[in-house]
């Protein structure tokens, strides 16, 4: 699954890396005895603290408005109607805040991606003794054909980025 995390300092970082490591797969391979059996992305977002802040801002906005409208919808009063219309407003002014940081070339930092692949057996070696187990062999297809899907996708992303350039 997907984790998002909010990154203040190296120890912060060192803390994430360790658990991330808690759900890496390895096994052993006719390659390598600690050998990843499973694909991981890290993707590090370096952002600066006022779009950062307009966005922590946001989103907890964002989240009060359903509890007022269900609210709204059980006790339709004029109190209730005028702090929703507060809190639209507040929206819109917040995503006017964030996009004007975006359009005015702000300082917005950058984006690093490390991935870690599961390893990529050759799965021509024969069952037995010096080649795969029946299960490796297996092991080995499923993490091939996996490959080849992600290399679909980042191709597409790859297109996807040179039509907007």
């Amino acid at each position: 699954g997907i984790t998002t995390m909010i990154v203040q300092s190296s120890e912060d970082l060192d803390k994430i890396q360790k658990l991330s490591s808690k759900h890496r797969a390895v096994g052993s391979s006719t390659e390598h005895d600690q050998s990843s059996r499973s694909h991981a992305i890290f993707r590090l977002d370096i952002v600066n603290q006022p779009l950062l802040d307009a966005m922590n801002e946001l989103e907890e906005t964002e989240s009060i408005k359903p509890a007022m409208q269900t609210e709204y919808a059980k006790k339709r009063t004029m109190e209730l109607r005028h702090r929703i219309i507060a809190v639209e407003k507040k929206i819109e002014g917040l995503n006017a805040t964030i996009e004007s940081m975006f359009r005015k070339g702000h300082p917005l930092g950058g984006k690093m991606m490390v991935v870690d692949l599961a390893g990529s057996d050759s799965d021509a070696r024969d069952i037995g003794t010096n080649g795969h187990t029946a299960q490796q062999r297996k092991e080995s297809q499923a993490i091939n054909k996996s490959l080849l899907a992600l290399k679909e996708c980042i191709r597409g992303l790859q297109t996807r980025q040179t039509k907007k350039l």
